[in-house]
């Protein structure tokens, strides 16, 4: 029982070795099929179509906007989160808006 134990391990640690993960065997795909066919050929009018670091177009300079605090709100204001996942996440529980909504309670 431990030879057979002993060989299965070994026959594991071989596997492993062989895929060892960071090692790309470029004439296989995902499916670990060997590809057969060459790359395809490049369309020159495709090329039209792609942004590279060469020739994209750089964006305007805008001018900053002046602000001071404390942020004075107005009846009828609007107010929008411009940010990443982290305000995304933020609309699920309310927190902010709830502190919002106590601290001017007679602006809507």
């Amino acid at each position: 029982m431990r030879i057979l134990i002993i060989c299965l391990l070994s026959i594991v640690t071989v596997i492993q070795a062989q895929h060892a993960p960071g090692i790309v065997d470029e004439k296989k795909d995902a499916k670990h099929r060997t590809l057969d066919k060459p790359a395809p050929p490049e369309d020159p009018a495709l090329a039209a179509y792609g942004i590279y670091a060469e020739n994209a177009p750089t964006p305007e300079v805008g001018e900053p906007m002046t602000t001071k605090l404390p942020l004075v709100l107005k009846k009828g204001d609007r107010i929008a989160f411009v940010g990443n996942t982290l305000l995304d996440r933020g609309g699920q529980f309310g927190f902010f808006e709830a502190m919002l909504y106590q601290s001017h309670p007679d602006l809507d």
